[in-house]
């Protein structure tokens, strides 16, 4: 699973000349379930697809720290062709 790092979130990525769009499902069921990123593309490859992993950072967050002094982190898209 190829992986990209942003600092805005994006609709579609264009890679390989193929098209890669959001897929709000399986990212919000990866976040919620804490899911393996590694399990997701494997399963997604049994039928035939393929997967992006965007981190998306905002570039304000970058290098500060929350209240309990941990670094922000990225939020994890998934992105699937069709």
């Amino acid at each position: 699973m190829k992986t990209f790092n942003r600092t805005y979130l994006v609709t579609e990525i264009s890679h390989n000349g193929e098209i890669y769009r959001r897929n709000s499902e399986i990212s919000g069921a990866m976040n919620a379930n804490n899911t393996n990123i590694n399990k997701i593309a494997s399963e997604l490859k049994l039928q035939g697809r393929k997967a992006i992993l965007l981190k998306c950072l905002s570039a304000k967050l970058k290098g500060l720290t929350d209240l309990h002094g941990r670094p922000y982190e990225p939020t994890k898209w998934i992105y699937t062709n069709d």
